[in-house]
């Protein structure tokens, strides 16, 4: 079959003695494409070889271009695996549980825009395009999740307009004004 072919080929290109970083990288995010394409899902295998080459020869890779593109796909696969995080944890009741996953997005969405800051940075136009657009869209999730977040049972009627007020003007607002922050820059 073509795929298991073009995969030998980057595995025999990638074992080349002497072979550049930036295509060493280049290559193995290549195998996991091609390995998706065949099988439907990502190598994480891969990827995660590539992270772990990348984060050690980190400045030597962001010299080329192909390095720098193959950086870009290897952050924003981890960036999905959060992001896949971020969208299954649901604000529900109890109360405690609502809470506690309340925290666990916040503090996934603050990485998120952490690591597609850094994509972002990279410099590469398409990929800071695409991270910029999924900040974007999550904190859009957050605003719309926190908006309709059950409120505690124990409220009467006038404590409820109360808290989703208190909800708007501390977390929705701020939620949506940042996206339409970044989906603006997208724009831009």
């Amino acid at each position: 079959d073509n795929t298991d072919k073009q995969v030998v080929y980057y595995l025999e290109e990638r074992g080349r003695k002497g072979v550049a970083l930036s295509q060493y990288l280049w290559d193995n995010v290549r195998i996991a494409e091609l390995l998706e394409e065949k099988t439907g899902k990502i190598s994480g295998k891969m990827m995660m070889e590539a992270a772990q080459v990348m984060d050690k020869y980190r400045a030597q890779i962001a010299q080329s271009p192909r390095g720098v593109e193959a950086m870009a796909k290897v952050y924003f696969w981890a960036a999905n695996q959060k992001e896949d995080t971020f969208y299954r944890i649901r604000l529900e009741l109890p109360q405690r549980n609502l809470e506690v996953n309340l925290q666990r997005k916040l503090t996934l969405l603050k990485q998120l825009e952490s690591d597609y800051g850094r994509i972002a940075a990279l410099g590469s136009g398409d990929w800071g395009l695409a991270a910029m657009y999924k900040t974007a869209a999550a904190y859009r999730q957050m605003s719309q999740e926190v908006q309709q977040a059950p409120v505690p049972a124990e409220l009467s009627a006038e404590q409820i307009d109360m808290y989703r007020q208190e909800l708007k003007r501390q977390m929705v607002q701020p939620f949506n004004e940042k996206a339409l922050s970044m989906a603006a820059q997208c724009m831009d």
